[in-house]
């Protein structure tokens, strides 16, 4: 029988993460190493980096790249992009809320980000939208907060907080 892992607090795991060569993210008191991506993910990353950049300009928005982590609770995680449109203390080593969480779905994540990821997401009080991105074939999915409920969308979508619509095209243009 195994034990059963030490949990780490929040500070613990900021100050373990501050020296690791890794990433982790960080789930009720365990830290789970992040696999490294390949080309492909990579790529895809870029091109939503460029959009989303280019969708901010002239609005309050600033995006934020793989390396700033997202809290989420009691969680952590390293969103593929996030969108603030709030100000942001740019000495903060995560954000606490968001208005649009991008994922770039691999084979091995893909679970993850469409359940545990999407649930803790869709709680974050500023959040309008969370887009899944899959790496192996174009397909994007938008889960949009509205007034009514939550909305998926897909395909063509024009995102929320940067008023952007995005064509898969330019997505998957590797």
């Amino acid at each position: 029988m195994g034990t059963a892992p030490k949990l780490l607090s929040l500070e613990a795991y900021l100050e373990r993460e501050a020296r690791s060569p890794r990433k982790h993210e960080f789930v009720e008191g365990v830290a789970y190493a992040l696999a490294g991506a390949n080309a492909r993910h990579n790529l895809l990353v870029s091109n939503l980096l460029y959009l989303l950049r280019r969708g901010a300009e002239g609005k309050p928005c600033r995006v934020f790249p793989s390396d700033m982590r997202l809290k989420v609770g009691n969680r952590v995680y390293y969103p593929d992009l996030t969108v603030v449109c709030h100000p942001v203390d740019l000495e903060a080593m995560y954000l606490e809320d968001a208005c649009l969480v991008v994922e770039v779905l691999s084979p091995k994540t893909a679970s993850i980000d469409a359940r545990e990821k999407r649930t803790a997401y869709l709680g974050l009080p500023g959040l309008k939208g969370y887009l899944m991105v899959d790496s192996r074939r174009p397909s994007l999915t938008l889960y949009r907060k509205t007034a009514e409920g939550l909305v998926e969308e897909r395909g063509r979508l024009r995102l929320p907080c940067l008023d952007l619509e995005l064509d898969p095209e330019e997505v998957y243009r590797l």
